[in-house]
């Protein structure tokens, strides 16, 4: 393991795209279309693309609570609902 691994990645200023995909549980392309919105910012060091951590790290603050839709609601009730009677039949 190199040292630049065992770096926590909020200590490092840069990180590569795929290093910041990880992180944030995207895909490649969609840190590249976030840095085109401008809510990522990239720099080229070397070469090579890579990823200011300080922009990641406000990007996943901007993160919200997962709440499900109004349609879905009914769905997971339903779904819920099921789930019980499966078990009680058992």
């Amino acid at each position: 393991m190199s040292d630049a691994q065992k770096v926590h990645w909020r200590d490092r200023p840069l990180l590569t795209i795929k290093e910041a995909s990880a992180i944030a549980g995207v895909s490649i392309v969609t840190v590249y279309r976030q840095a085109k919105a401008e809510r990522l910012t990239l720099k080229s060091l070397s070469g090579r693309t890579m990823v200011d951590t300080n922009s990641l790290a406000a990007f996943l603050d901007t993160a919200e609570d997962w709440k499900p839709a109004a349609r879905t609601a009914p769905m997971l009730a339903k779904r819920s609902s099921r789930s019980l009677a499966s078990e009680r039949s058992k």
